[in-house]
């Protein structure tokens, strides 16, 4: 079960566990107030709650900056990492349309220590929708674009700072290119992308923690989002 934190400026009593549903994913939601002097104690009621009910991973409001009593207590935010990875291709696209670009006619790279499946996917979803695709792949590169010859006829091209987007699964891998993605952790940048689920009541959460528990909920699919 996934814990929420929710803030409330109205809300002055003290933290309790209630079951309620996130665009359809179940959590157990904390409302809390966080101002004033008794903020930090209810804050760390809230993470007791939470713990004592079996939660670890929390989704939190936007700037949320209280994880200290959190961690304490076993709790973790949400990872995105995965989520943004799995959309890296549509990431990428839309990131080239940002810059005035037709991603028919450019070069993107994908680059990584290793061909690992979210790199492999990434590229290949790519070869569908851009011109070329030049890997920079350390281990199994070579395989990689031998099978992007064989599967998809795109030849392998070498990568350099002019390819239009690159995407980085690894922060030892150039950083060169127009649009850059970096897809590691810690340092996880979109190029300015945002993804949306059109339709759905967010609230104030922080957007991609949200988004990647419904899709690890499998309550979104890659054709639900809104890439912007």
């Amino acid at each position: 079960m996934l814990g929420q934190i929710v803030f409330s400026a109205r809300d002055g009593g003290w933290p309790r566990l209630e079951r309620k549903e996130v665009c359809g994913l179940p959590v157990l939601q904390v409302v809390v107030e966080p101002d004033g002097v008794l903020g930090r104690v209810r804050l760390r009621r809230a993470a007791k709650l939470l713990s004592g009910a079996g939660v670890r991973r929390v989704l939190v409001p936007e700037g949320f900056d209280c994880w200290d009593p959190m961690r304490r207590r076993g709790l973790v935010p949400v990872d995105p990492l995965p989520f943004l990875q799995a959309h890296a291709d549509a990431l990428a696209v839309t990131a080239l349309r940002k810059a005035g670009r037709i991603p028919e006619r450019e070069r993107v790279a994908v680059r990584a220590l290793k061909a690992h499946r979210g790199v492999v996917l990434t590229a290949e979803a790519l070869c569908m929708q851009v011109r070329e695709v030049c890997i920079s792949v350390n281990q199994g590169g070579e395989a990689l674009e031998r099978i992007l010859r064989w599967e998809y006829g795109m030849a392998a091209r070498p990568d350099g700072e002019d390819v239009a987007a690159a995407v980085r699964f690894a922060p030892e891998t150039m950083e060169a290119g127009g649009a850059v993605l970096d897809l590691f952790r810690p340092s996880m940048n979109t190029a300015g992308v945002q993804i949306a689920l059109p339709g759905a009541k967010m609230g104030e959460m922080e957007p991609f923690p949200l988004l990647a528990a419904l899709w690890e909920g499998g309550k979104v699919r890659k054709m639900d989002l809104e890439f912007t």
